[in-house]
């Protein structure tokens, strides 16, 4: 049998089922969260593609904190623990250009009729070793891999790969039926902290609105933008107007816009995707001076989607990377990922 491995500026080619990260529009809604171009990389046995992925190529550093692998493992995965830096001592120019194999959606996991057998995923990993060793990449990098990663895992182990903890995805399982179902199946210490915000939700002045995203949302752009300068995201302002249209146009009716708002002000919004039964955590945003700021995003994010997840036939409700205390807090489990890494000689 014949083994090709190609890389491609293009999109993933058809390669049968494929989980979340890996199906569009998640693939394309917001091409700049990865450092560089999407790129295709695809195991072919005989001509047919039998495992792929998606990633870019990082050939100078960039401003991508969570996604350029040099600034991931140069400065660790801030978190509740001292992050591991085993890149600490090297420069960009010792690990530049690195292969880096992740979705937009943060997580490294493969699709194909090989990617769920230890041995196409070994040949898939010893194949992206050797296409990096004769184009002239010092490093490859894999990184969150998530919950479904475990024969990639092993397969980079296997191959020499080193490999750091970093940050937890957090998710939280649907079990009940309504709002005060998922506030009893809180622990002790849980349970009083959600009543006591959802208590404070409920002498707030202003009302609540769950809708669909429109194309055109001034007000959720402005929150956009606080919230980016407060977390120093780099995002400008028809960045941001842009996002939320492409998210409006992509997705659609497929959206949970969940609004908090107080004499026609826009308090707080999280925006939510409904895929299959999963609803993800897309965009957030609260007026940070307003004496409610507090209370109107917690309701908006987690204590509306919670009550309200059963009859949207919600089974379980993604809330992404980072944070994990407030989310553990409100109920939140969190499934660990890994980076791995080689350098090139």
């Amino acid at each position: 049998m014949m083994l090709e491995f190609t890389v491609a500026a293009a999109e993933l080619e058809e390669v049968g089922e494929r989980t979340r990260p890996l199906r569009e529009p998640w693939l394309n809604y917001e091409p700049r969260r990865l450092p560089g171009d999407l790129h295709t990389f695809t195991l072919r046995r005989d001509g047919v593609p039998v495992a792929a992925t998606v990633g870019t190529i990082v050939r100078e550093l960039t401003q991508r904190r969570f996604a350029d692998p040099y600034r991931l493992f140069h400065d660790g995965f801030p978190g509740e623990e001292a992050p591991a830096r085993p890149w600490s001592d090297l420069t960009p120019q010792d690990v530049l250009p690195c292969a880096v194999l992740m979705t937009p959606e943060y997580e490294a996991v493969l699709a194909g009729p090989e990617a769920s057998t230890s041995h196409g995923v070994a040949d898939f990993v010893a194949e992206l070793t050797s296409w990096a060793k004769t184009t002239g990449m010092r490093s490859v990098a894999v990184l969150y891999v998530g919950a479904q990663g475990d024969l990639l895992s092993q397969a980079l182990t296997d191959a020499k790969y080193d490999s750091v903890p970093l940050g937890n995805q957090n998710v939280m399982q649907v079990d009940w039926t309504d709002a005060d179902g998922y506030a009893a199946g809180l622990s002790y210490k849980q349970r009083n902290t959600v009543r006591y915000e959802m208590r404070k939700f409920a002498k707030f002045p202003g009302q609540l609105v769950v809708r669909t995203l429109e194309p055109a949302e001034p007000a959720v752009v402005d929150l956009l933008m606080e919230h980016a300068t407060r977390h120093n995201t780099p995002l400008t302002h028809p960045g941001a107007e842009g996002l939320v249209s492409r998210i409006a146009e992509l997705f659609g009716s497929r959206t949970r816009l969940i609004c908090v708002e107080d004499q026609g002000s826009l308090e707080a919004f999280s925006l939510f995707a409904e895929e299959d039964t999963e609803l993800v955590l897309m965009l957030t945003g609260t007026r940070y001076e307003s004496p409610h700021a507090s209370e109107a995003h917690f309701q908006a994010t987690f204590y509306e989607p919670a009550g309200r997840a059963p009859e949207w036939g919600i089974t379980q409700i993604s809330y992404g990377l980072g944070d994990d205390a407030t989310k553990r807090r409100r109920g939140c489990r969190q499934i660990p990922t890994t980076g791995h890494f080689i350098k090139i000689s």
